[in-house]
């Protein structure tokens, strides 16, 4: 099975989604595949871990990630709304990045 992976550049993630296809919806636009497939999610700031989403001990329903979108906020931020779970991804959550954020989705 193939991993997709996807690397958002806070600066860069509008213009990304659109040349990826990415569908847009109120909430933002929809990271490709996540409406049918499993993704971890890694954000980071110059390589310092600062959110994730994957099958990790210890990160109880934050094991996997469906329905991922991307909302750019006035001030630059990214707000990422998604459903998570452990196996079963049901439970709503979100994350604002910063500016200077780097995220990565990876599909499973």
């Amino acid at each position: 099975m193939s991993r997709k992976k996807i690397v958002i550049r806070t600066a860069l993630a509008t213009s990304l989604f659109a040349h990826a296809g990415a569908s847009t919806a109120s909430n933002g636009n929809m990271v490709p595949g996540s409406d049918r497939h499993n993704f971890n999610i890694f954000c980071d700031v110059a390589g310092k871990q600062t959110f994730t989403v994957a099958n990790k001990k210890g990160l109880g329903s934050l094991q996997v990630a469906r329905n991922i979108y991307v909302t750019e906020a006035d001030d630059g931020r990214k707000l990422i709304t998604f459903k998570h779970g452990v196996t079963v991804a049901s439970e709503p959550g979100s994350y604002t990045a910063a500016e200077n954020e780097n995220c990565r989705f990876v599909e499973r």
